[in-house]
């Protein structure tokens, strides 16, 4: 490897001399040919973006109104002030995985949810007999010793969903992360959970196995890379499909819409607040599209799931 006389890598000093050609290239490139200019190019791709807004106003109005009069629906945990209390998600979650529930839904939202998952791992060769599916929430995994025999962890998994053919470990995080100091010689809460449940299910071995990881930002198992992550964002994408099936029940479809909003609201982050900048950036841009630009700007920051929420009340809307 060649240094210069500065002791700095030769490496670096390529990597420098092509950022410099490309800041170049940047600026000797060619001007698109319907505008002459990069200005007139942006203010091209601004006016397009209005139009775009101009177009779907009267959803954005619709929105709105709901947002203010007509009414949005029920995101009962967040109304009680129980948000991000990731047990109080954890209790609705197993209510609506277990097909035994009185919601309407039947086996539905575990299909939805983890038939994906469950390809994604390779787990395709079994019939995952949903409807014989024990949905345990706040389930013990039993002790496990670590190290000296005397230190013992007692382990709790979020959900615990079992059927003849399949284990489903799911870990549900909101605000907290995932215990255990790995650079510290700890094991990690994961690997601790793996490790319990290798250790007292031995009866379960014969069935597959899929570990999912819930957390609103998809973030990844501290050690034990066996566990899926699964973003609260794509649970709330994938329920939204059961939405337009001509099969669900009135009641099921109610059920749904307040369960999907209460994901919003609560793990997603729609709090009070956030819903009082929403409707006041909103009415900003409906009332002055020129700012709209402004407006799609911050959503795509702060309210990334605001799509969802659109076809949501839109759902909603039709239903009532």
């Amino acid at each position: 490897m060649v240094r210069d006389s500065h002791g700095c890598v030769g490496e670096h000093v390529q990597t420098l001399r092509r950022l410099e050609a490309a800041v170049a290239s940047i600026r000797t490139a060619t001007r698109p040919k319907s505008t002459g200019s990069l200005p007139e190019a942006i203010a091209q791709v601004r006016d397009s973006v209005i139009r775009s807004f101009v177009r779907q106003r009267p959803r954005y109005s619709r929105f709105l109104r709901a947002l203010e009069h007509t009414g949005v629906p029920l995101g009962a945990l967040s109304v009680c002030g129980r948000g991000t209390r990731e047990i109080r998600y954890t209790q609705l979650l197993a209510y609506f995985l277990s097909p035994s529930e009185p919601h309407g839904l039947g086996t539905k939202v575990l299909e939805c949810i983890f038939e994906p998952e469950l390809h994604a791992a390779g787990i395709t060769e079994i019939d995952p007999s949903w409807g014989k599916s024990r949905v345990e929430p706040e389930s013990s995994l039993g002790p496990l010793h670590v190290g000296d025999e005397d230190e013992v962890h007692y382990s709790t998994i979020d959900v615990f969903v079992t059927t003849p053919n399949l284990v489903i470990l799911i870990e549900h995080k909101i605000n907290s992360t995932e215990q255990g100091a790995v650079s510290s010689g700890e094991i990690s809460q994961l690997r601790r959970y793996s490790q319990a449940f290798d250790s007292n299910f031995p009866e379960l071995k014969d069935r597959e196995l899929l570990k999912v990881y819930l957390t609103p930002d998809g973030r990844a198992p501290k050690e034990a890379f066996e566990w899926r992550p699964l973003t609260h964002r794509r649970v709330v994408t994938r329920l939204m499909t059961l939405l337009t099936e001509a099969d669900l029940s009135e009641t099921a479809r109610h059920n749904l819409r307040c369960f999907l909003w209460d994901l919003v609201c609560g793990p997603m982050a729609l709090n009070a607040m956030r819903r009082k900048q929403l409707r006041e950036r909103l009415q900003d841009a409906l009332e002055n599209p020129l700012r709209f630009p402004q407006f799609k700007r911050w959503i795509d920051e702060s309210i990334p799931a605001f799509d969802d929420l659109l076809v949501l009340v839109e759902r909603d809307l039709q239903h009532v």
